[in-house]
């Protein structure tokens, strides 16, 4: 059971999923927020987790990031300023 004060973010697997499999052709823009938002989430997760943690997370989280440069809706951009953010390197 989750405690109601847990943060819960999305899996990186699942985002790129829903990336890959649904946005392309949708002119939704609060769907394309949810996208920024979910990443935004994924990355602050990762973060707190341990180096070795960190890893897996980061890569795929670099993978989901590439996805977006192609999206529109300025995807690419906010995703690349989430990962400059947290200190990352692109």
């Amino acid at each position: 059971m989750v405690k109601s004060s847990a943060i819960i973010a999305p899996r990186p697997d699942r985002l790129a999923f829903t990336i890959r499999s649904v946005c392309y052709g949708l002119d939704d823009e609060s769907f394309y927020d949810s996208l920024v938002r979910m990443f935004k989430q994924a990355v602050t997760h990762a973060l707190v987790l341990s180096e070795a943690g960190q890893e897996p997370y980061l890569e795929r989280l670099g993978k989901v990031m590439a996805v977006g440069q192609d999206m529109g809706w300025g995807v690419g951009d906010d995703f690349a300023d989430t990962w400059a953010e947290a200190g990352l390197d692109a």
